[in-house]
């Protein structure tokens, strides 16, 4: 997610620039322009939204012969230098009691699917 969302990123740069080198644009192609950048903006935006909420049960990604599963307590996001990625992480109270809270990355883990 954060190469695609860099790359997003890049490319709203790149429209820009082109945008300023090019002033004589029919006006049709100006919106045009502005509308994609605006939906890249957004979906900027929701890429870099966190993938849990507090409260929400979890299970960890490792092939275990039980499922682990917790309730996240915390979370937190954490950008990185030089380029921005983006590492979110969540505090996990597991349901076994077996660890204390921990901080786990947010893709360790997966949501939890209710059976009906």
């Amino acid at each position: 997610m954060n190469e695609m969302r860099i790359r997003m990123k890049n490319t709203l740069n790149e429209l820009e620039t082109w945008n300023q080198q090019n002033p004589g644009l029919p006006e049709v192609v100006k919106n045009a322009i502005c509308h994609y950048k605006a939906e890249l903006r957004s979906a900027i935006e929701d890429l870099s939204k966190h993938p849990f909420v507090v409260g929400q049960e979890v299970e960890l990604n490792v092939s275990m012969e039980t499922p682990r599963t917790g309730t996240v307590m915390q979370i937190r996001t954490e950008h990185l230098p030089p380029d921005g990625h983006i590492q979110h992480s969540a505090l996990i109270s597991w349901d076994d009691k077996t660890d204390e809270h921990r901080w786990i990355a947010s893709d360790e883990l997966s949501h939890v699917q209710e059976n009906y």
